[in-house]
């Protein structure tokens, strides 16, 4: 049987040690609401349905990217709230 391997902590604090202010908050919220609209017009493009016209009615095509927007939030809140449970998982091991 091989030797155990060490691994060290993976948990790195991304959080900065003094809180952002408030122009860093909003153009951290700005930059994620163009990164959420951008992946959802590129998942709406990819997404043409086969067998069907290419053009879809402008309102179409609305709601779908609408529908990939929410679930870019939804997943970013899933991402959110799994990093903050790392993070305390993480703490609790420390202690």
């Amino acid at each position: 049987m091989p030797n155990k391997v060490e691994i060290p902590e993976r948990y790195i604090d991304l959080d900065p040690e003094e809180p952002l202010s408030r122009e860093e908050r909003e153009a951290r919220y700005r930059r994620v609401q163009k990164i959420k609209t951008i992946l959802a017009r590129s998942s709406v493009h990819n997404l043409q349905p086969v067998g069907l016209p290419e053009e879809l009615a402008p309102s179409d095509l609305n709601v779908q990217m609408e529908e990939q927007e929410r679930m870019i939030t939804i997943s970013y809140a899933l991402a959110s709230e799994a990093s903050q449970r790392s993070k305390q998982v993480a703490g609790r091991r420390r202690t």
